[in-house]
């Protein structure tokens, strides 16, 4: 009954715009959880393998040294927040 030219997209005149964009911003959203998924997905495994049998690189000699991997892990996530635009 009482609708404003307002309320409409294509009243504006930017609707278009930002479904076009929003659709961009999906895909690579999507993108960037896949490979967030992958990448944590990498690391358990390495954490894993270096339990129960130890790497051997500089700094994981020993199996108790897995939380070595978690600590850089969450190193890589905080510096992925802060040059995230």
């Amino acid at each position: 009954m009482f609708q404003t030219a307002a309320a409409s997209p294509s009243a504006t005149g930017s609707g278009g715009d930002r479904t076009e964009s929003a659709s961009h911003a999906g895909h690579n959203c999507s993108m960037v959880a896949t490979m967030s998924k992958a990448l944590s997905l990498l690391l358990l495994a390495l954490m894993t393998v270096q339990l129960v049998k130890p790497l051997g690189w500089p700094g994981l000699r020993y199996r108790r040294d897995f939380w070595k991997i978690a600590v850089a892990a969450i190193a890589v996530m905080m510096l992925t927040v802060l040059i995230r635009p």
